[in-house]
């Protein structure tokens, strides 16, 4: 005896007991016979049987033809094709229908459908396809990252899902349309596509980021077994090169001389803690906690994980580092840094939405952190739009152009991958690459 999913699942030679989705108990008895018809060469028809016993509601069957063989050509205590010119391909075919419709009765029963006597012994569409709908997976998948805490990556997901709704549309009766997985195909998924474009979605990387979603939206569904078809295999959406700002030496040299106070002077030290701390992510400098600060042999370290990854990262601190700090060690709470100071978590909260109010004040530091770094821009003089993010841009160049082991650099910006840090670095090289063309010239 298996289970499956909690459905009990009983085989006893070719039969099955299953539990359906009305609790009812149903039989499934799968079997191979040599049919009574005669054709006039003197062959029978063997045939795939599916008899499903449903208890009081009565028996239903179905056949499918596999071959024609002659009496003396069929075991049918082995199930085998013998004395037969073809016996093994013939067999081959056999055992893979045998199976193939074994595998579809076991589906149908993990996903407590009705029995489809016709998709059971032929294939096709599966049922599953047809009852689960694109955007009601979707939101299924959003609740599992929020229940796994990847509450950033799924309010993320949410929006991309509620662009998704848009498009869908509503019925007449203002109730939200929706598609089965198996009718979403290349031809729908383009028109998605356009009317995104056509829909506030002009820069070509929102594009590909939607359409990235729907890939692993899709991929998902794939893997549980919710559709067999791959209408995403010959659609590309290219995210398009932009270039990134990064500051050089002088630059950060720049911002550190600025004579600012209040939020401004705090704006300025977390962009430059986050590049003396390797590159650290906003989101994680926001949240540095006092206990994070660890001295011993050797200097002062930031000990800390990081919200993206869940690395923990040693961060060894430089003078210039230190002496930020210092101007911070009156700060109330058990923060580092000022921005989340007053923060108190709301008690008697789920883990979940503790996880979402400590993501909204996080993400309030940032937004107030990056309206100072443009006021701090224009008092340096540096062009372009700067951000908490150029600090890691900043951190990436800075150690390019003196650190040749590459590996050492993905470990400081806790990349996964060491393909992600070369792409990265790659995106920041422009003007090494125009310095070295100028010497063509020359």
């Amino acid at each position: 005896m298996s289970r499956v999913n909690g459905k009990v699942l009983t085989r006893l030679g070719r039969q099955y007991f299953i539990n359906s989705l009305c609790k009812q108990s149903i039989m499934a008895t799968l079997s191979l016979l040599l049919n009574t018809k005669i054709y006039s060469d003197g062959t029978r028809p063997l045939m795939l049987s599916l008899i499903v016993q449903k208890g009081a509601n009565g028996t239903s069957w179905k056949r499918r033809t596999l071959c024609r063989l002659k009496p003396h050509q069929w075991d049918k205590a082995r199930r085998l094709v013998i004395d037969h010119p073809e016996k093994r391909l013939l067999n081959a075919q056999v055992f893979d229908a045998f199976q193939q419709a074994e595998a579809r009765l076991q589906e149908l029963s993990r996903y407590e459908q009705p029995i489809d006597a016709q998709y059971v012994l032929f294939g096709g569409q599966t049922p599953v396809e047809s009852a689960i709908t694109l955007l009601a997976h979707g939101r299924g998948y959003v609740e599992r990252l929020a229940l796994l805490s990847q509450t950033r990556t799924a309010e993320k997901y949410n929006g991309h899902l509620n662009r998704l709704a848009q498009f869908l549309g509503q019925t007449h009766t203002g109730t939200q349309k929706d598609i089965a997985l198996s009718q979403v195909t290349e031809k729908w998924l383009l028109e998605f596509s356009v009317w995104l474009g056509a829909n506030g979605c002009k820069s070509p990387n929102t594009l590909q980021r939607r359409m990235a979603f729907m890939t692993t939206l899709l991929n998902d569904a794939r893997k549980r077994g919710l559709m067999h078809h791959e209408p995403m295999a010959f659609l590309r959406f290219k995210e398009q090169r932009v270039v990134k700002l990064k500051l050089t030496n002088n630059q950060v040299e720049q911002l550190k001389d600025l004579d600012v106070r209040g939020k401004l002077r705090d704006a300025r030290n977390t962009f430059l803690l986050q590049v003396y701390a390797y590159g650290a992510r906003i989101g994680d400098a926001v949240n540095w906690k006092k206990t994070d600060l660890r001295y011993r042999e050797g200097g002062a370290y930031l000990v800390y994980r990081t919200q993206k990854t869940g690395d923990i990262l040693e961060v060894k601190l430089n003078r210039a580092a230190l002496d930020i700090l210092a101007e911070y060690n009156a700060t109330p709470g058990p923060y580092l840094l000022p921005w989340l100071s007053r923060y108190v978590p709301t008690p008697g909260l789920s883990e979940p939405e503790a996880k979402a109010e400590w993501l909204s004040k996080t993400e309030s530091a940032t937004a107030q952190i990056n309206v100072q770094l443009k006021e701090l821009a224009r008092l340096a003089g540096i062009e372009g739009k700067l951000t908490s993010h150029v600090a890691r841009h900043t951190f990436a160049t800075l150690a390019d152009a003196k650190i040749t082991d590459k590996r050492k650099i993905s470990a400081a910006l806790s990349h996964k991958r060491f393909a992600t840090t070369e792409i990265y670095l790659s995106e920041l090289r422009s003007e090494e690459v125009n310095d070295a063309m100028c010497a063509v010239w020359e």
